[in-house]
């Protein structure tokens, strides 16, 4: 477990706990979100799990006259790292695996190699952690590859659905994740924080031509805060060598990690991305992460964008709470009254106070409370305000909808107007899907008590399709496997 964490591995472990004493003490205490312990598991389960990995470490404690679990490895296509110890001399050579003496504390990393290579006649796989089999020894540290598998994940500090997002992946990833952001690290990131200058201080009459001419997004000429924040992220690719470079959201970011020979992989947008810097990024990714069903596709994307887009659903951090039931009000609410949620983001709003006003006095048999803009109180948990109410008014950005969707609550989407169309492109495939009740714009205060019973009656399971709980652990898995990807691509080089 020691060697995994420090080569920046996964570690998932199998088979039967023959020392219960040993397993509590030593093995137990360091279980959590890269280290796992399986079970023992049936034939089908543990053939999937040891063809999955990238490696199956094998350190038999005596000299064994045969080597199944090593057989078994071999099998499925997957390398073999071990003690040289018993049978395995005779099994494992240069072409499938690396072995290392059993008494050796630390020394040559010949065996570092040895997930890099696919057996004779087979693909090489796109493969995650590793598979350990036998107690833990820091011996193996000599097998392990360093820094392989190392995930960076750019967090744009522009409203929070970018942070939500990062934190729901990172919390599922089987590799280490670093961030990389303006904003603060979060109380609950386990992994390094890299914390960039701002790019958009200043005044703004002297950023001159940001978009050099329409090739870029973001790019204020001559700002020192943009070449500190671009510095700093090619200083941490410089020492770190990540696997992967995961943009949410930056064109230039995304370029940049490309340049310096990263591979990347872009958080895909709703809306006209055809322009030619999104058009640049989304070509160069190795992977586009789509947080939307693919039964909703965005319309209009080019083959080969489809061809390497991973649809997860939308996910946030209420996935696997329990779906909220119908809200049941207390006597006080009178028998008619019903609550309404306003969730407003913090990206940008397009709604005045005079809006907001106008609504609730035109609908009467409701109970207005808001959340976010610049009267309503803020809350870094709104999970009990969203199943408390029995209609969910809220804007189409990716983050606000997705934790509707984890509480199932009926809704009121009303796009606002942002860059590209994203929020209205939203909008549309929600319209499609049936899965809210969508005003173009806000609506007029007398249209208000007709829309909001529109969407009681209509309800809000269907949000189940488009935020089926599992996206983050779905999104996690497919970075991971692209991480390993590259990894083993450029090792092969």
């Amino acid at each position: 477990m020691e060697a995994a964490e420090q080569s920046g591995r996964g570690l998932r472990i199998a088979g039967p706990v023959g020392d219960t004493e040993y397993f509590e003490a030593c093995v137990r205490p360091r279980l959590g979100r890269t280290i796992t312990y399986e079970g023992h598991l049936h034939q089908p389960d543990l053939c999937k799990l040891v063809g999955s990995s990238a490696a199956a470490v094998v350190t038999p404690c005596w000299a064994e006259p045969y080597g199944l679990v090593v057989a078994e490895a071999l099998a499925c296509g997957t390398p073999v790292c071990g003690f040289a110890r018993g049978a395995l001399p005779e099994i494992i050579t240069p072409a499938c695996g690396r072995l290392v003496p059993p008494g050796r504390q630390h020394g040559a990393r010949e065996g570092r190699r040895a997930h890099d290579r696919p057996l004779p006649g087979q693909r090489p796989p796109a493969r995650g952690g590793l598979l350990f089999h036998g107690r833990h020894d820091t011996r193996l540290r000599t097998l392990l590859p360093v820094g392989v598998g190392v995930i960076g994940y750019y967090v744009h500090h522009q409203g929070n659905g970018h942070l939500h997002r990062a934190r729901s992946i990172a919390a599922h990833c089987p590799l280490p994740v670093t961030g990389l952001s303006s904003l603060p690290a979060p109380e609950d990131w386990s992994g390094p924080w890299v914390r960039l200058p701002r790019d958009d201080d200043g005044d703004p009459a002297a950023f001159g031509d940001v978009t050099a001419g329409g090739r870029l997004h973001w790019a204020p000429v001559l700002h020192a805060g943009l070449r500190g924040r671009m510095a700093r992220i090619a200083e941490w690719i410089a020492a770190t060598s990540p696997s992967l470079l995961v943009s949410d959201v930056s064109v230039e970011v995304a370029l940049l990690a490309r340049l310096l020979g990263t591979p990347t992989a872009v958080v895909a947008m709703r809306g006209e991305r055809t322009d030619p810097p999104h058009r640049t990024a989304y070509d160069l990714a190795e992977l586009l992460l789509a947080p939307w069903p693919s039964t909703l596709p965005e319309p209009g994307w080019p083959r080969h964008w489809r061809a390497k887009t991973v649809h997860t659903g939308a996910f946030s951090r209420f996935d696997g709470r329990a779906p909220a039931p119908s809200p049941a009000h207390e006597p006080a609410d009178g028998p008619h009254l019903r609550r309404v949620l306003l969730l407003m983001g913090s990206g940008g709003r397009d709604i005045s106070t005079t809006d907001v006003a106008a609504a609730r006095a035109a609908s009467p048999g409701w109970r207005w409370t808001t959340l976010g803009g610049p009267d309503g109180r803020w809350s870094a948990d709104p999970w009990s305000a969203l199943c408390a109410a029995d209609v969910v008014v809220t804007h189409a950005g990716q983050n606000a909808l997705a934790e509707c969707a984890a509480a199932r609550r009926p809704a009121v989407v009303v796009p606002q107007d942002r860059p590209f169309g994203e929020q209205a492109a939203t909008g549309r495939a929600l319209t499609r899907g049936r899965l809210a009740v969508v005003a173009a714009r806000w609506p007029r205060a007398q249209d208000w008590s007709a829309l909001l019973e529109q969407a009681r009656v209509h309800g809000g399971e269907r949000w189940s399709q488009w935020a089926p709980g599992d996206g983050a652990v779905h999104a996690a898995r497919a970075l991971s496997d692209a991480a390993s990807a590259s990894a083993y691509k450029g090792r092969a080089r």
